[in-house]
């Protein structure tokens, strides 16, 4: 493999396992949730908690950085806890979650058993002991069918279940549930009320981690939900507030792993040289300036603009290019409006330059026959001859597919003809004058045009 494949693997990995930022915001988040799950796991005491935030924000890299961290530390052990995780998009009813909670249980307990030598936990060698368990005593569910019926009779089963453990001896469940939102929105919320009832009654220490993007959440839950939940939220924010922040962020992904031997200094010198240049340039401020203005809060975005500008990278070219950035800048941000603008012949365009003409000049009232007449005063202008301009007929088969487009609104057709119907421009300003920059094939003249308001 090349350098410039492993350099652009490098940062698509780095895209697609980002880490935590290190903002003081995050610093905090982190500790509050990892002194929360700990508490959970080292003390037995049941917990629970909703971390909120906007798309991109971080809240499950946080989750996970949390439970990676507790892993890591030599003071826990693994059999002293497990984490189960449920998704609001995934289990689509409660009865779906509960299932999978109550079947990762038994999986857990399966695999625990068989660790203890098929069921000799007594330790006499002759397989008599008490039965396996998750909490080391008994098992959990008598039999699968527990797990076949509704959400109201699987809720039942699990909660027996839980209350067979022993506060002392069992292991700690870890329970993550993303968008938790979405199963505040089931009937009688199930789900919710089993898990948080039991971190008051269950025998067997539970935390519970709640994960959305609604700042509304507590408005979402049922009073019985409310007065279980340990009325705990973590709010985080995306790691950038301002242009620079931003911009910033969008340099630091950019930039050549340094954790790849594979990848020469050289070629990582030339590489971050380069960047330096452009990032040091006041045209990548203009071009970045339009996706910030779009989404300041998506991170996703950040990401799918950073993936395609690298795409650019090839042999022949092994370094970044400011128009590789001005281009997929332009792509990300692209209007639908400006798309289909781009599609119009040029006759249809030259009718919406003159719209946004007599717009810009503050005609208040204007029809099809003022449009016709201002864009033959243009063509005149031009020095275009009388047989070249577009007959009347014809401009009013382009005037009616752009009504057809809703490009044009008609104010009121009522015992009018269409061209005398008084007439709105749905388009904007910004886009008539981006789809004249971006149109190919039109002359410089009707350019000049477009532009001549300004």
């Amino acid at each position: 493999m090349s350098e410039v494949e492993l350099l652009r693997r490098g940062i698509s990995e780095r895209l697609f396992t980002p880490s935590l930022p290190k903002t003081e915001v995050h610093r905090d988040a982190f500790e509050k949730l990892d002194a929360l799950v700990r508490c959970g796991i080292v003390t037995g005491e049941s917990q629970s908690v909703v971390v909120m935030g906007p798309k991109g924000a971080g809240k499950t890299t946080l989750v996970n950085n949390v439970l990676e961290s507790i892993e890591r530390d030599t003071s826990i052990s693994n059999d002293t806890y497990v984490v189960i995780e449920v998704n609001g998009f995934i289990h689509k009813n409660d009865a779906s979650a509960l299932k999978h909670i109550a079947s990762s249980l038994c999986i857990i307990e399966e695999n625990d058993n068989d660790e203890d030598g098929d069921g000799d936990r007594d330790g006499d060698g002759d397989g008599d002991g008490e039965e396996g368990g998750f909490n080391g005593k008994a098992s959990y569910f008598n039999n699968a069918g527990e797990l076949s019926g509704s959400a109201a009779e699987t809720s039942l089963a699990l909660r027996e279940a839980l209350l067979k453990g022993s506060q002392d001896d069992s292991k700690c469940i870890v329970i993550v549930v993303e968008e938790v939102d979405l199963f505040a929105h089931h009937g009688h919320q199930t789900l919710l009320y089993t898990l948080l009832d039991q971190t008051h009654h269950s025998a067997v220490p539970l935390v519970i981690v709640g994960v959305t993007r609604r700042m509304d959440i507590y408005s979402l839950f049922e009073k019985r939900v409310l007065s279980r939940f340990s009325q705990r939220f973590i709010h985080i924010i995306n790691p950038w507030k301002t242009f620079n922040a931003y911009k910033r962020f969008v340099i630091n992904l950019l930039k050549a792993p340094s954790d790849n031997p594979a990848i020469s200094k050289q070629y990582q010198t030339q590489w971050n040289k380069r960047l330096k240049e452009i990032s040091d340039s006041a045209a990548l401020d203009q071009q970045l300036k339009v996706p910030f203005s779009v989404s300041t809060t998506d991170i996703y975005a950040v990401g799918m603009l950073v993936n395609q500008i690298i795409s650019h990278v090839t042999e022949e070219a092994p370094l970044i290019k400011l128009d590789d950035v001005y281009r997929e800048c332009l792509h990300q941000t692209q209007d639908c409006k400006v798309s289909m603008l781009l599609d119009l012949s040029a006759l249809e365009l030259c009718l919406v330059i003159a719209m946004n003409n007599l717009r810009y000049r503050l005609v208040l009232a204007f029809n099809f026959e003022t449009v016709y007449e201002t864009y033959k005063r243009f063509a005149v202008g031009m020095g275009q001859k009388i047989s070249a301009i577009a007959k009347k007929s014809v401009a009013l088969k382009a005037f009616e597919n752009l009504c057809d487009l809703e490009f044009v609104g008609l104010q009121n057709t009522r015992h009018r003809s269409l061209e005398q119907t008084p007439i709105n421009l749905l388009i904007d300003r910004d886009q008539v004058e981006r789809a004249v920059e971006m149109a190919q094939g039109i002359s410089v003249g009707v350019k000049r045009w477009a532009k001549s308001h300004m």
